[in-house]
């Protein structure tokens, strides 16, 4: 949109641009049409990085690992490692760190180095390969080798030995950088990774360094038994001497003392009085057994107990037999009283045998019981004599328990000094077990060997590839943003009339191929094709410029630029033949003194033209010329003058248009870039518009607002613009309200032919 006001003072019409804001909300279609107007920048950018990026990766050379690992054991007494039996630590993180060290340690990596004979490889000694050239050069120009002089002058003079073991150091530190341990997750298991350019000898490298490290932790393990055995079999000397000294005082105290000990620990004091004990116990058991039997046999023959009772207490066989005889008698008496009576010979004899039975028990009792008495006599006898043994050896009891004081004392030294020996004598039996070699095993063991790999490491060619497709794929998605964030041209009608405020009078497609040969085949293009889209933004111009002024003749309209180059003169030229074919009086003027482009456009004389007729050496008949191809009139630049400035600044302009306004319906102005020479300024105030002409998608949006600012600033009259050379399938890619036009479905309301 545009607001037009009068001026009081000429009466002219003025514009006061306003730049109209862009209302459209982001969408999803315009953050896709940007990558999509730039899909051949994301392509060839993909492209190119994936292939630098694959041809990089078949060139470096590739790197290959292999790991072994190992399982390091936890460390326990007997379980056969020192460290553990002296200190008795577990396997911790530290520990395991500690292995890791050892294993990355110089003294294993270079038993591998002189074990795989790596001074005479040239990737780990880097001695063996000359240098190349970029190497040489980064060498002269890195600072680290300007101070290395005066050690490499030192070096020389080293003997024959120090400088093989200073490159030996060097193979070991190369070979150091190419060793990686870690530990396996939470687990004892130590992975060992070695890298090389050599698939097997990363694995031999590998596999080599795990038998060094488990032979020095046998190696450190035998040296650190050895070293122990050697101090405990000296401490143990000393110990048993100590023991000896104490277990012999014991003895002497115990000797002179009279303490010496039975076979189950007591004194002989001690045994004779528990003997003497048990054998009282025992006498005054006999002795009490002894009276109590004489005490029933005195009731049996006091008639106190039943004779049945008495084979339990006299526990004699000739008792026993005359009691049962004596049972015998008594049932022949009961039966014979009850058959013959008792004055009857057989009952008198009976009862005569059973009285004479019954005595000779009573004879036998008395017997048994005069024994009896002797038994007791005996057993009380007895029982004093012990009584008296066991007072004696009580007394000598007192003195021995008051020397075993003393003997308790040293045997606790004694017993201390031998647990002290035993404990330090069974350490030294575990550790001479292990002091044997062939006994031995270390407290590491492999886990797996590491095997050739197939695949190198680095590069992943596949992986790098992928990630080369997708960072190319982001970095040109960025360009692609990048190159829309940077275009400073205008691609649309409708972007112009956002940010200028002018309304756009039409778009002109690029011709193509056929631009390329020259602009009289631009100009000539639509008097061949006058119905091609070409030919119909043409006529849509001039019929936005006739509509600017309804009616009357002599409308005269300047058609200029910014910048050279945009397609002013050849849009100038077009507007005047496309007018002239259908019969209009048309007149184009040339007012670019410097370059005439109309004249050599058009193959027209250059002179007499405009600058003579401002000067007045010319009329107008003398410098209107027809033009070859159509029936518009054209008056060329002419010679150009230093005076050019001087006259339009006069009014000489002025002067030549008023009377041409009458002989014609439109008269078109082709003036010289309104930025490139001050005469666009001063024709602008001679013509009653101007048509500002853009390059499409070239001409960057400052210049145009400057230009016009300019062009405003000297009086000129913007009514529209025009966007030349629009390259109209990539125009159709754009979301703008006029993208497409004379592209796609619009294409088939134009011909070519």
């Amino acid at each position: 949109m545009d607001d037009r006001i009068i001026d009081p003072a000429s009466g002219r019409r003025e514009t006061i641009r306003k730049p109209v804001s862009d209302l459209g909300e982001a969408d999803l279609q315009r953050i896709l049409s940007p990558l999509w107007r730039r899909k051949w920048v994301i392509f060839w950018t993909i492209v190119l990085c994936t292939l630098a990026t694959t041809i990089v990766a078949f060139l470096i050379t590739p790197v290959y690992e292999a790991t072994a690992e190992v399982l390091v054991e936890e460390q326990k007494a007997g379980g056969i490692d020192v460290e553990a039996v002296v200190r008795g630590l577990p396997l911790d993180t530290a520990a395991l760190g500690s292995q890791i060290e050892v294993i990355t340690s110089r003294k294993v990596v270079g038993r591998v180095v002189d074990e795989l004979n790596l001074m005479d490889n040239p990737e780990f000694n880097p001695a063996l390969t000359p240098p190349s050239v970029l190497n040489r050069i980064i060498k002269m120009l890195s600072p680290a080798t300007w101070f290395a002089s005066e050690s490499e002058e030192n070096a020389e003079t080293l003997s024959p030995e120090d400088q093989l073991m200073m490159a030996r150091n060097r193979v070991v530190e190369t070979a150091l950088e190419k060793v990686e341990a870690t530990v396996v997750g939470n687990s004892h298991v130590i992975a060992i990774t070695v890298s090389s350019v050599d698939d097997d000898m990363a694995a031999r490298v590998a596999n080599t360094i795990t038998d060094e490290y488990i032979n020095e932790r046998l190696e450190s393990k035998y040296s650190s038994v050895s070293r122990t055995i050697e101090w405990l079999n000296d401490r143990v000397g000393k110990l048993r001497e100590k023991v000896q000294i104490a277990e012999a005082a014991v003895e002497q105290f115990r000797s002179r003392a009279g303490l010496m000990e039975a076979t189950r620990g007591e004194t002989i004091t001690e045994k004779q009085l528990s003997e003497l004990n048990t054998q009282l116990i025992l006498a005054r058991s006999a002795r009490a057994e002894a009276e109590a039997r004489l005490s029933q046999v005195r009731r049996l023959i006091s008639g106190g107990s039943t004779i049945g009772s008495m084979s339990d207490v006299i526990n004699s066989q000739l008792i026993d037999t005359l009691i049962g005889e004596e049972a015998g008698l008594k049932r022949r008496v009961a039966e014979l009283g009850e058959q013959l009576g008792p004055r009857h010979p057989q009952m008198i004899n009976a009862r005569a045998e059973l009285a004479d039975l019954q005595r000779k028990i009573g004879e036998e009792m008395q017997r048994i019981a005069a024994g009896l008495d002797n038994e007791v006599a005996v057993a009380q006898a007895r029982e004093r004599s012990l009584e008296s043994s066991i007072s004696a050896l009580e007394g000598d009891l007192a003195q021995s328990n008051t020397d075993a004081v003393q003997l308790r004392a040293l045997e606790r030294d004694a017993a201390a000094a031998r647990t002290t020996l035993e404990a330090f004598m069974q350490r030294f039996q575990e550790l001479a077990i292990q002091d044997d070699l062939s006994s031995q095993r270390p407290d590491a063991s492999v886990v797996s060997y590491a095997v050739v790999p197939e695949d190198p490491a680095f590069p992943k060619k596949r992986l790098v590839m992928a990630a080369a497709i997708v960072v190319s794929g982001v970095l040109g998605v960025a360009l692609a943003f990048a190159f829309e964030a940077l275009d400073a041209g205008f691609r649309s009608g409708e972007q112009v009339e956002q940010q200028l405020g002018l309304p756009v009078f039409g778009l002109v497609p690029e011709l193509g191929w056929e631009q390329a040969r020259g602009k009289k085949t631009f100009a000539r293009y639509i008097m061949e094709k006058p119905n091609s889209a070409l030919g119909e933004a043409i006529r849509g111009i001039y019929t936005k410029l006739v509509l600017l002024k309804k009616g009357g003749r002599g409308h005269v309209v300047q058609v200029v630029s910014a910048e050279p180059g945009e397609g002013k003169s050849t849009l100038a030229l077009s507007l005047a033949r496309v007018q002239g074919m259908v019969g209009r009086r048309v007149l184009l003027i040339d007012c670019d003194f410097r370059r005439s482009p109309v004249a050599q456009s058009t193959g027209l004389a250059r002179s007499p033209g405009l600058m003579d007729l401002m000067r007045g050496t010319a009329s107008i008949e003398d410098v209107l010329q027809l033009d070859p191809d159509s029936s518009a009139h054209i008056i060329v630049a002419g010679q150009f003058s230093s005076l050019a400035h001087d006259l339009f600044v006069s009014g000489k302009l002025d002067a030549v248009i008023k009377p041409l306004r009458d002989m014609y319906d439109f008269i078109i102005l082709d003036s010289p870039p309104i930025l490139s020479v001050s005469d666009a300024g001063l024709i602008a105030s001679s013509v009653d518009s101007s048509l500002f002409v853009i390059r499409w998608a070239k001409t960057r949006r400052a210049v145009v607002r400057h230009a016009l600012d300019e062009l405003t600033a000297l009086g000129g009259y913007p009514v529209g613009c025009v966007l030349t050379r629009v390259n109209v399938r990539r125009h159709a890619l754009y979301d703008y309200g006029d993208s497409g036009k004379f592209h796609g479905k619009y294409a088939k309301y134009y011909r070519s032919s």
